[in-house]
């Protein structure tokens, strides 16, 4: 099971892996809800790599009922989207144009 699905540990158990301070928790988290955002945007963009709709991030959250805290919003992961930017290299990649023309 991967780490955004799994509830947080526990002060005891932290204490137990050697961590007395809350450090591991608040790291354990950000590194949770990095995974989640990535994890939303795999699910809510398509094929084109066009920018994903808030109506499709919302849904893909919503499927995630397990998910009770540390919980994108539909904001945060629409702002860790970037473009793709290979479509333009073959665009201008003169061996794929050449390609292009030759077929019948």
């Amino acid at each position: 099971m991967a780490v955004f699905h799994i509830k947080p540990p526990t002060r005891a158990q932290a204490a137990e892996a050697g961590f007395m301070d809350r450090s591991y928790c608040h790291y354990w988290r950000r590194l949770q809800y990095k995974l989640r955002v990535q994890f939303i945007l795999e699910q809510s963009t398509g094929r084109t790599s066009q920018k994903p709709l808030a109506s499709h991030i919302q849904r893909a959250i919503a499927k995630e009922n397990a998910w009770t805290s540390n919980v994108p919003s539909v904001d945060s992961v629409l702002l860790a989207w970037v473009p793709c930017h290979e479509s333009l290299a073959a665009e201008n990649d003169p061996v794929i144009i050449a390609s292009v023309v030759q077929q019948n």
